[in-house]
């Protein structure tokens, strides 16, 4: 059965849920250091609907048809990173461009062959998810031949651009963490005791954790974070086993952050198998499963989401701009927002992160690639 359709304003729903809580007679901070003021304030404002902004000048994105693209992704096998190759995909179908999908299980061995593939086809440019600092002969190679290498969604814009490519969309990860320290902060009352699950291998990881544990000690002193390590190739048969080892260690714990959220569905048997059921969780990315969890209400108190089709326009763009001869744009970052229990509703039954976005950003790039 579906659950009731509804659409809330979510900012004074928000709002109104945040200013619920008190934030200590001191009116910044409580007596435990914690600035729950400031947490508020930051959710309420990323709960709303992100408005597009033109990123750069309008051109005939027409031009481009008859092009091939090849899409590399980091990984086949996670949700998120197949919408967005999903919405490549698309887009490329919509201006005639021919994008060739090259399917993998996130090994070295498969991008370098994705790569050489690539450059063989003599394609006319690449869209590469996976760490071009492990590719970085094939890039050379690919640059040598012409060929622009656009990575996808993989630097925030805090980290050092990688060497030889073409161009990139920043992904907001160190915002997106400071998002979910406010969150555990705010709804702990500043008690919060978080287990921080990382991928260091994948690049954005240390970077988010540093983003992480800072805004934990900027705005909550006395709250707790302990980090545990789990390889993206390894979350289907270690996650579980290592989040139960760290909360049956640490019985304090109340938050389990893992920092992309498709690793969920590993972290849940792990609080389940613990008995520590009352732990929550909040995490990053907008992975279907991962809204309808919080619709539910079972785990999952808050998610900072992305869309997966924005992210998609956005990296079409700067590909769109290369094979037609214009400039890659050089600041470009995608939007995030806020999902909790009082705005999932807009992201619809079963909850779809593009649709909690609008078609704000859909019309708008349709008009940027129009030329006029």
């Amino acid at each position: 059965m579906h659950r009731r359709r509804l659409v809330l304003l979510a900012p004074l729903v928000v709002v109104g849920l945040l200013a619920a809580v008190s934030v200590g007679t001191s009116g910044a901070r409580d007596q435990r250091g914690a600035d729950l003021n400031y947490v508020k304030k930051q959710i309420a404002a990323a709960s709303a609907v992100p408005k597009f902004v033109a990123p750069g000048p309008a051109f005939n994105a027409s031009a481009a048809k008859g092009k091939t693209i090849f899409l590399i992704p980091q990984t086949s096998q996670v949700p998120f990173l197949q919408e967005i190759d999903k919405s490549i995909v698309n887009i490329g179908k919509t201006y005639g461009v021919k994008v060739i999908e090259y399917p993998n299980q996130g090994q070295s061995t498969q991008w370098v062959q994705g790569m050489n593939q690539a450059i063989t086809q003599k394609v006319d440019a690449i869209i590469l998810g996976a760490p071009p600092e492990l590719l970085g002969p094939q890039i050379a190679q690919a640059k040598a031949a012409g060929i622009p290498v656009v990575v996808l969604h993989l630097y925030d814009r805090t980290m050092p651009r990688p060497k030889g490519i073409a161009a990139t969309v920043f992904a907001p990860f160190t915002a997106a963490a400071r998002l979910e320290a406010d969150w555990a902060i705010f709804d702990t009352k500043g008690k919060a005791n978080a287990l921080i699950v990382t991928s260091n291998e994948v690049p954005p990881s240390k970077p988010i954790v540093k983003a992480m544990q800072a805004e934990f000690k900027a705005q909550c002193p006395t709250c707790k974070t302990t980090v545990i390590d789990v390889a993206a190739a390894d979350w289907g048969t270690k996650m579980q086993s290592a989040v139960q080892s760290a909360l049956v260690k640490d019985s304090g714990i109340n938050y389990v952050i893992p920092l992309y959220d498709s690793a969920i569905q590993f972290v849940l048997p792990g609080i389940l198998a613990s008995g520590k059921s009352g732990v929550k969780i909040t995490s990053y990315n907008g992975t279907p499963f991962v809204l309808e969890n919080i619709a539910d209400g079972k785990g999952v108190t808050m998610d900072v989401g992305e869309s997966q089709d924005w992210i998609g326009h956005a990296n079409m763009d700067q590909a769109l701009r290369l094979i037609t001869g214009h400039k890659a744009l050089a600041n470009y970052e995608t939007p995030i927002r806020v999902f909790t229990k009082a705005n999932i509703a807009q992201a619809g039954d079963p909850p779809n992160p593009n649709r909690a976005f609008g078609s704000g950003y859909v019309k708008g790039y349709k008009k940027l690639w129009s030329g006029k």
